[in-house]
């Protein structure tokens, strides 16, 4: 398998809140300041839906499920 394919298939694992705060911060490169404006919610929200997303990101490409 591809490293695309693990990084898709581990992104798939991640619930859809957290994952679309992490590519927005990741592939878009947008503050947390920028995303909590833009999804209306807390910046604390967008710093804990990133923390809790890494580690999940990293527990399933270690190929532990998050």
């Amino acid at each position: 398998m591809t490293a695309r394919r693990d990084v898709e298939r581990a992104l798939r694992l991640i619930s859809e809140p957290k994952r679309i705060t992490l590519l927005m911060a990741e592939v878009e490169e947008m503050s947390c300041p920028e995303i909590a404006a833009v999804l209306h919610i807390p910046i604390g929200t967008v710093w804990t839906r990133l923390h809790v997303a890494r580690r999940e990101l990293r527990r399933a490409l270690e190929g532990n499920e998050p």
